[in-house]
């Protein structure tokens, strides 16, 4: 169970800070996009990239095509997410010089910032209730990557998860009586879904493949995500070509929570991570390493019609 973490550490690690290891297919360090994120009426797509050589808030106006750069900071911001009502942003922010990172709001009319959690431990992967009353995210502040629910102000926090594995990337559904997120708990990076409160918690990718990011279909009956072939796929290759060729592949699918089956929707033969399902239901954001580092494009939630947005 220890290398397992250990694994899963590495590899959440890369995909959060954008930097892979030297000799790998796809460069993170520099000129990529991460996390995208459409706003609930289809117009923008929030994201960071580190175009600037440091990492930055972004949204995108996906009707006018034009980029809109939120943060100008020393520190290093992460995975936005839109508010429900398309006034203001949720981030996490790791300061300049420091190991902790924490959750922070900007309005979107005059950029007011206003922070939620404090720098004890890192604080990560935010996400909205539809509601907007409740924000869950990721917590070190007890030792391990839990998932938390917290009130809209920060003032209460609720720990939902407890495991010596790590859990990350929670997302409400759109009717905010659940989550899904992603935990090592079977071994391996796969997709769970528990009820808002932590309860009935039950593993929906129980195969041999290791998920790392995901999004829910508008309507709450499927679940758009990124998976790779695990290492033990790759047996007849040394261990430093099976995580090479693992953490440079990865393809996204989509489940049918109805009848538990999986579509693959793309077939690139390198790195497409971070899908996002558009509100309308029509299209998908993700990002691909197509070109050598992570850029964005949109599709059909058939995976045709990949088209790369034009970011500059």
């Amino acid at each position: 169970m220890v290398s397992v973490k250990i694994n899963q550490i590495f590899f959440v690690i890369l995909l959060v800070n954008g930097c892979l290891t030297s000799g790998q297919e796809c460069d993170l360090s520099e000129k990529s996009y991460f996390s995208p994120r459409w706003s609930k009426d289809g117009k923008w797509i929030a994201f960071h990239s580190n175009v600037t050589g440091n990492r930055e808030i972004y949204r995108f106006d996906y009707v006018q095509s034009k980029v809109e750069r939120l943060t100008t900071t020393a520190h290093q911001e992460r995975v936005p997410v839109i508010s429900p009502d398309g006034k203001s942003v949720l981030f996490f922010r790791t300061e300049k010089g420091k190991k902790y990172s924490a959750l922070f709001t900007m309005n979107l009319d005059n950029q007011k910032e206003v922070p939620l959690t404090d720098l004890q431990g890192k604080n990560l992967d935010p996400d909205w209730s539809p509601d907007m009353d409740r924000l869950t995210y990721v917590s070190t502040s007890d030792g391990n990557w839990e998932i938390y629910v917290m009130d809209q102000n920060g003032a209460t926090n609720t720990r939902l998860t407890y495991n010596d594995v790590l859990d990350y990337s929670p997302h409400w559904s759109p009717n905010g009586q659940q989550i899904a997120f992603i935990s090592g708990e079977s071994g391996q990076e796969d997709i769970w879904l528990m009820n808002s409160d932590g309860t009935e918690k039950r593993n929906l990718t129980p195969d041999n493949r290791e998920e790392i990011s995901l999004s829910w279909s508008p309507d709450g009956n499927q679940i758009v995500f990124s998976s790779r072939k695990s290492k033990t796929e790759f047996s007849n290759t040394s261990e430093k070509e099976r995580s090479k060729k693992s953490n440079n592949s990865s393809e996204i699918f989509i489940l049918d929570l109805k009848s538990g089956q999986t579509s693959q929707i793309t077939s690139n033969t390198h790195l497409d991570v971070y899908p996002s399902w558009s509100p309308d239901g029509s299209k998908i954001v993700f990002c691909s390493c197509k070109n050598g580092h992570l850029e964005l494009y949109t599709m059909k939630v058939d995976g045709s019609s990949q088209t790369k947005l034009n970011l500059n």
